[in-house]
């Protein structure tokens, strides 16, 4: 029991540290290299939304925002990625 508990904490935390990466990678990206990674099915448009939401939140020091609205910068990027995922056109800066 001790080595199947073990082994699933050691999956978890695996996984939420890849996910960390992920969303530290995503914020790193230029506005090119975002799109063209979710058009290439990379990432969706909600994770690349959330990964930049939670800097946004880890920098909230800076006051660079002075209107931020996280549900609808989310609810935006799932209906991008809705559109995506059925062939529906989006613009060319449209993630």
């Amino acid at each position: 029991m001790f080595l199947a508990g073990t082994s699933a904490s050691l999956a978890i935390a695996a996984s939420a540290a890849s996910a960390a990466r992920k969303g530290a990678d995503l914020v790193n990206l230029s506005a090119s290299e975002a799109i063209e990674g979710m058009r290439k099915g990379e990432f969706t448009a909600e994770a690349y939304a959330t990964a930049l939401l939670d800097q946004v939140s880890r920098l909230q020091d800076l006051n660079a925002f002075r209107t931020l609205r996280p549900d609808e910068v989310k609810a935006a990027a799932r209906e991008a990625d809705r559109r995506r995922t059925a062939g529906q056109p989006l613009g060319l800066l449209h993630g």
